[in-house]
């Protein structure tokens, strides 16, 4: 499965994947989990190299939540956007132990007046590999596309994120690095200027 293949490739800390046969399109949203967080794409032909986000940051780790899984770092397609287009957050995730709940993950575009204008919810990894089946230990990358609305006023916008239980919406604590706990438990990570349509 899918699943199967991400996995393997966390665990054996992959950096390089090369699609040449085909026979990696029998499994459902693996190629486009690989296009979504690769840094670099090189064709050949009909080979294609991608260069994966694998490694941890340097950087404390962004939050902790519950007990087994931090958000060590993010990245964001572009800070600067334009109504109707779509913003790329890939988030760096970390099991430090076997997780026992499958959690889904929230990515919320708010304006300066704390209104949600743009998300995406769901289970992570395009939800192939459930929060129970993630490897203590490797990082995992988990994209999440934000399509902004082509009636939205230009300025600046914050994306937060979380995990919730499903079906109960139940979010999950998280925690600074210092330990205070997020407001609403909706980690901070960075702005968007939305600036005017051309």
């Amino acid at each position: 499965t899918t699943g199967d293949a991400i996995r393997s490739m966390l665990q054996q800390g992959s950096e390089l994947v090369l699609f040449a046969t085909g026979r990696l399109k029998r499994l459902p949203n693996f190629q486009q989990w690989i296009r979504m967080i690769a840094a670099e794409e090189h064709s050949f032909g009909s080979i294609r190299v991608y260069r994966l986000f694998t490694r941890a940051p340097s950087q404390p780790p962004k939050a902790r939540l519950g007990q087994e899984i931090h958000l060590i770092g993010y990245h964001v397609s572009s800070e600067v956007a334009s109504p109707g287009d779509t913003i790329t957050a890939t988030l760096l995730w970390q099991a430090t132990a076997h997780i026992n709940t499958d959690y889904h993950v929230f990515v919320h575009l708010m304006d300066a007046n704390h209104a949600l204008k743009a998300q995406h919810d769901g289970p992570p990894i395009l939800g192939t590999l459930p929060t129970t089946s993630w490897p203590p230990g490797p990082v995992v990358p988990d994209p999440h596309l934000l399509h902004i609305p082509v009636d939205a006023a230009p300025g600046t916008y914050t994306i937060g994120v979380g995990m919730y239980q499903w079906p109960g919406l139940e979010r999950v604590s998280a925690f600074q690095p210092d330990g205070t706990r997020w407001p609403d438990d909706w980690i901070l990570l960075t702005d968007v200027l939305l600036s005017a349509p051309p």
